[in-house]
């Protein structure tokens, strides 16, 4: 689960009574480590090449990538935390939605763990949606192994942004309904 840290999350966490994962967990214990120094952190480099932008431009970049290139070592450990779990519960199927901006640690952990991922459609998609479309790059892209989508119109709509979803990784599997638990 992905969660936000206040008092409803506390509250929840003792009223649930079952063994929950949250993904901020491996943050927590990587903090704690590398507080200890029993973790290693990479020491950044002088950034490079920033001429074609502005002097505020550059400031932005330079804090976007420090910041992302700063996080090497957490994202590692949170993949292998991730994996390490999915391994040690025997998990066979991880059910996710489809939030492009939580999916991709537990996605590789998945991938890595050989344990399929399947994210399931929870809004609509456009243009906008940062995360959904390819960039132009020969990278591969972090994500569930498949789409679970309302509705061929859906995965029509993903198929015509060129979305980082192949066409045989999105399935269709009904219609979105409000639940009321």
């Amino acid at each position: 689960l992905h969660t936000v840290f206040n008092k409803k999350f506390l509250k929840n966490l003792f009223t649930r009574l079952r063994p929950t994962v949250y993904l901020e967990a491996p943050d927590i214990v990587f903090s704690i480590l590398k507080s200890l120094k029993l973790v290693k952190t990479t020491k950044m480099s002088e950034l490079s090449g920033l001429d074609a932008f502005t002097a505020e431009e550059q400031r932005f970049v330079r804090f976007v990538i420090s910041r992302y290139l700063g996080e090497q070592e957490l994202i590692r450990f949170r993949v292998n935390y991730l994996k390490f779990l999915l391994k040690a519960s025997g998990a066979r199927l991880v059910l996710a939605i489809d939030d492009a901006r939580y999916y991709h640690d537990i996605s590789l952990a998945g991938h890595e763990a050989n344990v399929p991922v399947y994210a399931f459609q929870h809004g609509h998609f456009t243009k906008y949606h940062l995360g959904w479309r390819k960039d132009g790059s020969r990278l591969a892209y972090v994500r569930p192994d498949k789409l679970v989508v309302a509705s061929e119109y859906w995965k029509d709509v993903l198929n015509s942004l060129d979305g980082v979803f192949p066409h045989d990784a999105i399935l269709v599997g009904g219609p979105m309904r409000a639940v009321e638990i």
